[in-house]
């Protein structure tokens, strides 16, 4: 009987903030997983290896009907195909993470067999609602090449697994499990904020906020929140409901005058700006399309400018996963 053998992963933070980008390494492995926001994704370019060959897996882990979204992709530059249009326009993520070779040797028919082995995981569990439009392709490899890619693999699934992304193998704990910085909304004020305020108005009332660093939203204080739920939503809506009445039950959300609509009673930051707009609206929205700037431009307007730097194509110096060792202990932080 095979003996289960202990391993490190080594999580480390390049910015020294703890909700940016974040560089995954494991013992005795030659891959390197790039873990960020959407928000910082024009930091993460700066990674000479996000350009290399790879698989991706585009994330909202806290969808307003309940399962966490994801996508399943891959590519022979995960940086590239990240900043395209048909990616940038894909509303639902808020995070990121690719997984590439530091030595190169992940090639491209690799990459495709990774990418159809997660998503048949992901599909045949069903902790995740996927959102490929079509599911990629069974790749015949020579029995040397498939020994390398599911080595490979199997060291992407214990680097998933370990922070906390278990929708891809089966495990002994019931329930979908996200990273615990993720797995609920918050009142920290503790993310930076991107200086762009946003704004959303409908059902006679309006809220005011900013997108936050780690791809979150937070909604200011004496904005404005529906009394008035769409049928859909209330039936529909799953934990986002649920989260509503919370925030009702905590005194997050108060009464607004004599009438059926709240107010927020103080500052909230939600996971993702569509379940901000869901909660503000009381119904199923998407917070890129209906978040607009002081200028009229939406949120999504904005990511597909590059304004807010999620299409940027910005390639300041390369930030090299192979100098991690000899940053100096005042530097930025390592978890």
């Amino acid at each position: 009987m095979d003996q289960i053998r202990g391993f490190s992963i080594r999580i480390f933070v390049p910015s020294g903030l703890p909700e940016g980008v974040r560089l995954i390494s494991k013992s005795n492995w030659c891959g390197l997983g790039i873990e960020f926001p959407r928000t910082a994704f024009a930091e993460a370019r700066r990674i000479g290896q996000l350009a290399q060959t790879g698989v991706y897996i585009l994330i909202d882990p806290f969808d307003a009907g309940g399962l966490p979204k994801v996508y399943v992709g891959e590519a022979d530059d995960v940086a590239g195909r990240l900043g395209r249009p048909d990616h940038v326009n894909r509303d639902f993520w808020t995070r990121a993470i690719a997984f590439v070779s530091k030595d190169q040797t992940l090639n491209k028919t690799h990459a495709k067999f990774i990418e159809a082995d997660l998503y048949k995981r992901a599909k045949g569990l069903g902790k995740y609602e996927l959102e490929n439009r079509q599911k990629p392709g069974s790749y015949n490899l020579s029995e040397e090449d498939r020994q390398d890619a599911l080595a490979f693999l199997d060291d992407v699934l214990l680097c998933l697994r370990t922070l906390g992304y278990d929708g891809f193998e089966a495990g002994d704990e019931g329930g979908t499990q996200v990273p615990r910085e993720l797995q609920s909304s918050s009142l920290s004020d503790d993310s930076a904020s991107i200086s762009v305020e946003y704004k959303v108005s409908g059902k006679g009332v309006e809220a005011k906020g900013f997108e936050t660093s780690g791809g979150g939203f937070r909604v200011l204080s004496g904005s404005g929140a529906s009394g008035q739920p769409a049928d859909k939503w209330l039936e529909k809506g799953g934990s986002s409901v649920q989260l509503r009445q919370t925030l009702i039950e905590r005194g997050v959300l108060v009464p607004k005058g004599a009438g059926p609509d709240y107010e927020f009673h103080e500052n909230y930051e939600f996971r993702s700006p569509s379940l901000a707009v869901g909660i503000v609206l009381a119904g199923f929205y998407s917070g890129p399309s209906e978040l607009e700037d002081a200028s009229g431009q939406t949120l999504r307007d904005n990511r597909q400018s590059g304004a807010d730097g999620t299409n940027s194509e910005d390639r300041e110096e390369d930030t090299s996963a192979d100098e991690v060792s000899d940053t100096p202990s005042s530097g930025p932080a390592t978890v």
